[in-house]
């Protein structure tokens, strides 16, 4: 089988889309298939290097554009669509000659698809019709996440480090700055804390100026993992890493950076998944990071009660039922 992947990444619009797509073609290839990953990638150096990582054939196209010439979709079985911005006429059409499989985050923005995923939680198929929502992969079952996160999924809740590690990243490119305030918040914590800071050289001198002398800094890296493994606490936007720190299992504290995070952001916090703060609403944002972190930090049986929570949503299988999903489109069968 041979599957086109069709997603963007930039500077502005986030690395989310391009990185998700990439756990269902590290299975696919896993299981012997050939993938083709088409886009435009914003010239960011790390999700560059994890896309050498994967080992997928790439494609040139303009940000935002897709291709309805039939000669440019030759030998393809099936293709995956993930993007906010690609024309969803254009989408409806390309499916009509190749089965697409339309990756969306509650909107499905009017695409006629041959199937359709939303891996978020409580995902219903609001705005499809009932006949797709026939064709719909829903809910945590199906969240992307990638084998190096499952294989460090803690089976029991960890005893807090000393000192005390806090991980903290605002998403691949953190177009708001939010790092910021996570930055100036956790500054004036005591002593007896380590803190790593995932920062993107657009906010790296503001960041460097907020942030206390026992602050690391790291630029954005494939191996954001092994940060995470080591934390005892995480601050992290809820973009597609969502789902990864709730697989490993890891406290985590939930921060807004865009609205299109807000469903998913009440989600987790509503089934006890994790803590949160509102920096787009909440006025006292810094006091509310620190308040959280030393709920963490200091009430043991919250935490057992948070990694319950996220081991009973998220099992880690997700990528193989996307994966069997797609073998069965690319057969022009239903997709479950």
């Amino acid at each position: 089988m041979r599957c086109l992947i069709r997603a963007d990444a930039g500077e502005a619009t986030g690395t989310g889309h391009v990185m998700r797509c990439l756990t269902i073609a590290e299975e696919l290839k896993a299981r012997g298939h050939e993938v083709v990953l088409r886009g435009s990638f914003g010239m960011i150096q790390w999700l560059l290097a994890r896309i050498a990582e994967v080992g997928v054939e790439t494609q040139a196209e303009d940000f935002g554009c897709l291709s309805t010439d039939e000669r440019d979709y030759d030998g393809i079985d099936v293709m995956i669509v993930d993007s906010y911005v690609l024309p969803s006429g254009d989408i409806t059409r390309v499916n009509r000659s190749v089965p697409t499989l339309a990756v969306v985050d509650g909107d499905a923005r009017g695409i006629d698809a041959a199937a359709y995923l939303d891996q978020n939680l409580g995902a219903t198929g609001e705005g499809l019709s009932a006949r797709q929502r026939t064709r719909l992969l829903a809910g945590a079952r199906y969240a992307l996440v990638r084998r190096e996160i499952r294989d460090l999924h803690r089976p029991a809740p960890r005893p807090i480090a000393d000192p005390k590690r806090i991980c903290a990243f605002m998403g691949g490119s953190d177009p708001t700055g939010a790092m910021v305030v996570v930055a100036r918040a956790l500054a004036a914590l005591p002593g007896g804390f380590q803190i790593d800071l995932v920062v993107t050289d657009r906010w790296r001198s503001a960041v460097t100026a907020a942030a206390g002398e026992h602050v690391r800094l790291h630029h954005p890296t494939p191996r954001l993992p092994d940060l995470l493994a080591r934390a005892d606490v995480v601050i992290s936007a809820t973009g597609t890493s969502a789902w990864d720190l709730c697989t490993m299992g890891v406290p985590t504290i939930f921060t807004t950076v865009a609205e299109n995070q807000r469903a998913g952001y009440e989600a987790l916090l509503q089934r006890g998944l994790a803590l949160g703060v509102d920096l787009e609403h909440d006025s006292s944002a810094e006091r509310s990071l620190v308040d959280a972190v030393f709920r963490l930090i200091e009430d043991e049986p919250l935490r057992h009660s948070l990694w319950a929570a996220c081991a009973e949503a998220f099992d880690g299988r997700g990528p193989e039922r996307v994966a069997d999903a797609v073998e069965r489109l690319a057969l022009r069968l239903t997709p479950s």
